[in-house]
């Protein structure tokens, strides 16, 4: 059953070039997560159920600066997350990211649900619209 149909994953820098493809798998692990964790401030709920598979992808750019980055992905029961850890590259100074290009292609006709908080400086506790449906 496919999930995800090949899709790009990477960013666009300042002042260098693009970290989007050309890269080798240096080390992937799964593992299987099943815990119960604690919330330091108990306010909705006392305990919390972590249940999931997650792959961990190390790879590294074949060619350019030799960025390396970590992809995390963690799939549970009711839906899929996933996360980057960039690493510093061989030339030194900062680093600014101007663009993250990732994108995914779900096959079917799936449907998205989403939550429009206005922005992106918005905390998850407030005021939102919750029920738009995104058209595929």
């Amino acid at each position: 059953m496919v999930i995800v149909y090949p899709s790009q994953l990477g960013f666009e820098f300042q002042g260098e070039l693009s970290m989007n493809s050309n890269f080798c798998v240096m080390n992937q692990v799964t593992i299987r997560i099943n815990e119960t964790r604690i919330p330091v401030v108990k306010s909705k709920h006392s305990a919390m159920l972590n249940n999931c598979n997650e792959l961990l992808l190390k790879l590294k750019e074949k060619s350019g600066l030799i960025k390396s980055l970590e992809v995390y992905v963690r799939a549970y029961n009711y839906g899929v997350v996933f996360r980057y850890k960039l690493f510093r590259a061989e030339k030194i100074g900062n680093c600014k990211i101007t663009k993250e290009i990732t994108s995914y292609t779900i096959p079917n006709d799936p449907k998205a649900w989403i939550v429009e908080y206005g922005g992106y400086s918005t905390s998850y506790e407030g005021d939102h619209q919750s029920g738009i449906q995104v058209p595929s």
